[in-house]
């Protein structure tokens, strides 16, 4: 649960407030599948 500075940064700067939770779960190691899932299960692809 540690970020370095430049993360910390790159976040602050992220405008959509959207955007910036998903930067922030990817940064703290959430598996790129948790973003997919929903868009595969539906058929959105």
């Amino acid at each position: 649960m540690n970020l370095k500075w430049r993360q910390l940064r790159q976040l602050a700067r992220t405008g959509n407030s959207w955007d910036r939770d998903v930067h922030l779960k990817a940064a703290l190691g959430v598996p790129p599948e948790v973003f997919t899932f929903s868009r595969d299960y539906l058929g959105l692809n």
